[in-house]
């Protein structure tokens, strides 16, 4: 269900700090992005 490699132009970004925890996730569209995991 999800496609990572789709890119439309509404792709999602990924914040992480030094150890690599996620910290923001902001995505293009409008919706809220789903949990991946």
């Amino acid at each position: 269900m999800l496609s990572l490699l789709e890119d439309d132009g509404s792709r999602t970004e990924l914040e992480y700090d030094r150890q690599g925890n996620l910290l923001s996730e902001r995505s293009g569209s409008g919706k809220m992005p789903d949990k991946e995991e």
